[in-house]
């Protein structure tokens, strides 16, 4: 039982901040992309299953939002997108569903496919939001969610071949590339 109250607590908690906050910072979306973050270090806690201890977990979660930010970053200020409000040109790609289906592809890859699922549709609803909220248009975050996808991959990537390099092997630095 104390997983399935886990989920919605981690959401409401990701949440709570965009009630004592102005403009931008007050959309949930804007705080629900560290959701599955948040998930992903703090569920063994109660109980659920992961693929890889906290360090592990915590060095995969690191590395997958830093790929994040390093593709997503360069892109937004290279494509000059203008955003639907005309607030600003960097819509393309959109930074929070990037972040959120980076999240939820982490999920699926340490938790498995049922959480995948909980935590995807969490990253549906942050990209609806944006475009929703005259953010983003609807191919900014589809652009957000392929990197981010990507980046959960290339943080898996390098989570494995970090803990390939640390094992006791003497000839596990052979393999890391």
């Amino acid at each position: 039982m104390k997983k399935f109250i886990f989920v919605p607590i981690i959401f409401l908690l990701t949440c709570l901040p965009c009630r004592a906050q102005k403009g931008e910072y007050s959309y949930p979306e804007t705080w629900m992309q560290y959701t599955p973050a948040l998930f992903a270090l703090a569920a063994p806690v109660v109980g659920i299953e992961s693929r890889h201890e906290f360090a592990y977990r915590l060095l995969d979660v690191a590395c997958t939002y830093a790929a994040q930010a390093a593709i997503v970053y360069p892109v937004k200020y290279l494509v000059r997108e203008p955003r639907p409000d005309a607030s600003a040109n960097n819509s393309f790609p959109s930074g929070h569903s990037a972040a959120a289906f980076a999240g939820a592809e982490l999920i699926r890859l340490e938790y498995g496919d049922s959480w995948g699922t909980v935590f995807y549709a969490g990253a549906l609803y942050v990209a609806a939001m944006r475009v929703a909220h005259n953010r983003h248009w609807w191919w900014d975050t589809l652009g957000g969610a392929a990197v981010g996808v990507l980046s959960a991959h290339i943080g898996d990537w390098c989570t494995e071949r970090l803990k390939l390099a640390l094992s006791p092997s003497g000839f596990a630095l052979c393999y890391i590339f």
